[in-house]
């Protein structure tokens, strides 16, 4: 383990904190609302629309290939539908702060700390770009899980 990133086996690096803050949405989705497949859904789709908000973001400000996107969005986007379609949406104002903070983090570059190099080498690490990584994912987060508490159960 080398700070913030955690190596999982087969999944590769992941940080920390994303770990840990899927860790506390699904327990508390699945404490308040006893529905396991909620807790799930709710933080696959966090994570997902988190990914695909950092992917199109660097696709359109730092050139990342667009093949990455277009993988990585139709992937997603099937948990963000499904997240959806059982009523668990983000709440708008933790939302919109998320967005708040993402203009300020592409206003000062979108400068964004790679995982470890597989050699073991270290990349440059700036704690701005992972303080803006974070505050972003958490209230990304938040809003997934108030919105997930709120929600009214659709009966399937």
């Amino acid at each position: 383990m080398q700070w913030p990133w955690l190596m999982v086996p087969i999944a590769g690096p992941i940080r920390i904190t994303t770990v840990v803050m899927g860790l506390v949405i699904f327990a508390v989705v699945y404490v308040r609302r006893r529905n396991v497949v909620a807790a799930f859904v709710t933080v696959m789709a966090w994570a997902s629309v988190f990914e695909i908000a950092f992917e199109a973001t660097g696709v359109l400000l730092r050139g990342w290939p667009l093949r990455n996107l277009l993988w990585i969005g139709l992937a997603l986007l099937g948990w963000v539908a499904l997240s959806i379609s059982r009523g668990i949406t983000p709440n708008p104002w933790l939302a919109v702060l998320c967005a708040a903070v993402w203009v300020i983090w592409i206003a000062t570059g979108f400068h964004v700390n790679p995982p470890p190099l597989s050699d073991g080498g270290s990349t440059n690490f700036m704690n701005s770009a992972e303080l803006f990584n974070e505050v972003t994912k958490t209230a990304l987060g938040l809003a997934f899980l108030v919105g997930a508490l709120r929600a009214v159960p659709v009966q399937h």
